[in-house]
Order: C-alpha cells, then sequence, then structure tokens
C-alpha cells in the first residue's frame, strides 16, 4: 500500500513540473485627459508588467482628434525598433520589439489635436492587440495577447462652467435698531437740536468665482527586467514588417 501510494505521488509531482505555468497578462491604460477645443493633448499608454515584442492598434474618432505623431517615452525608447504610422483615418499601426525584456512603465505616447468643431462630451482613444508577448531568459516566449487588460484612453472635451458670482443684498448690522432703514447722513433744518444723524450701513459681498480642470495620468508600478534571447534584428524586423504591411493592404 505505501509504496502504491508513493508511485502516486511521485506520478503527480512529474505532471505538476510537465504543466507549464499559466503566464498572467499585464495592462495596457491609456489615461483620463481633459480638454478644450483646438488644444493639444498627449495620450500615453503605460503597461504594468514586462514586454518583449508587440503589435497594437489605437483608434480614434477623427470628428473630434487629429493624430500629429507618435514619441517614444520609456519602454518604446529602450525597445530596437518601436515605429508608428497612421495607414487609415482613425487607426494608428503600432510596433515594437525589443531583444531584452522591457520594464513595465510609460509604452507610447501619441500626441493629438482636438478638433476645432469638436463638440464638447467624452472620446476614447481604444487598444486593440495583434500580438503582445514577453520572453524569459531561456528564450521562451509567452503569448499575452488574450490574458492582457486594456483600458482606453479616456478625453473629456469642453470647457468647465464656472461658479455663479452675484452681490449679496445689502443686511443691516447689530448696531443698526431692528426696523431700521439705512438713511442718509446728513442734517436737515427740521432736524431736533442734539439730535445725532442716523447711521449709513450697507454690506456687499462677492462669492469669489472658481474654476477647475483636471488630467490625469496613470504611472504603474516598475517591474524587473528580465535577459533576452532572441535576436534584435529579428524582432525589429518583424515590428516593421507589420507597420508596413498593414499599411499596403
Amino acid at each position: 500500500m505505501k509504496k502504491v501510494l508513493a508511485l502516486v505521488l511521485c506520478v503527480a509531482m512529474l505532471a505538476c513540473f510537465a504543466i507549464p505555468a499559466m503566464a498572467e497578462g499585464v495592462t495596457l491604460n491609456g489615461g483620463e485627459y481633459t480638454a478644450k477645443a483646438g488644444d493639444a493633448i498627449e495620450v500615453i499608454v503605460s503597461a504594468d508588467g514586462s514586454l518583449s515584442a508587440g503589435n497594437l492598434i489605437f483608434k480614434y474618432d477623427t470628428a473630434v482628434l487629429k493624430f500629429e505623431k507618435m514619441k517614444k517615452v520609456g519602454m518604446s525608447s529602450d525597445a530596437d525598433s518601436a515605429i508608428a504610422n497612421e495607414a487609415d483615418a482613425g487607426e494608428i499601426l503600432f510596433a515594437f520589439a525589443s531583444s531584452a525584456p522591457l520594464d513595465a512603465g510609460e509604452l507610447v505616447q501619441l500626441n493629438f489635436t482636438v478638433n476645432a468643431d469638436a463638440a464638447d462630451g467624452d472620446t476614447e482613444v481604444t487598444i486593440e492587440i495583434d500580438n503582445l508577448s514577453v520572453a524569459d531568459a531561456q528564450g521562451e516566449t509567452t503569448d499575452l495577447k488574450d490574458t492582457t487588460t486594456l483600458n482606453a484612453a479616456k478625453i473629456t472635451i469642453g470647457e468647465e462652467a464656472p461658479v455663479d458670482s452675484q452681490p449679496t443684498d445689502s443686511q443691516p448690522t447689530d448696531s443698526q435698531p431692528t426696523g431700521s432703514q439705512p438713511t442718509d447722513s446728513q442734517p436737515t433744518d427740521s432736524q431736533p437740536a442734539g439730535s445725532e444723524p442716523a447711521n449709513v450701513v450697507s454690506t456687499n459681498s462677492t462669492a469669489p468665482a472658481s474654476t477647475a480642470s483636471t488630467a490625469s495620468t496613470t504611472n504603474p508600478k516598475t517591474g524587473d527586467a528580465g535577459v533576452a534571447a532572441f535576436a534584435a534584428i529579428i524582432a525589429a524586423a518583424a515590428a516593421a514588417a507589420f507597420v508596413a504591411g498593414k499599411k499596403k493592404a
């Protein structure tokens, strides 16, 4: 009985080692922003985990935004290759590849201009994955496409309404007799001798106006860098081929 139990335990342990661990996906976050018609806006997409290569598609509403350019920041600055192209209106193709896993952080910056005739309201820059992966020190590549969470960039367009500011009505002070009305402080011929002129009391207060505008971006915490096992030239070529191929199509 003991031999059978030992054999069962051995088989179970071998099975555990034979089953590869499921890699947890990362989160790609576009952040939240506030802008007005005609403003320039910088949308920064960040990742909260290590990445080695990927082909992403960013989509936006051309009635609200105009794409200007991509700027390398963080992970894309450290990559062997990072390129972007707007093959179709409202669709930005972005590809990057690295010979070493890239630390978590800012992935890419997309520069837009809000159209001068853009209507007030909310709009998004959505994120789609064509492929996304990370490689370990042994050169084993893990596909992250189906395990990655995508948070679109959310942009609020429009002026914020100022707080109303109206002067308050005149109120009598504590020193003014109840029921009395303020009068001009001028003595008249008919005023009895020795009488004191009535005090003129008037108070005006104006509530200051305040405005507020917010823009936020999410900066995820950094992760640990690994050691790459695949060639930088091949990775860079794959990234370039994605953008070039999509553009021709």
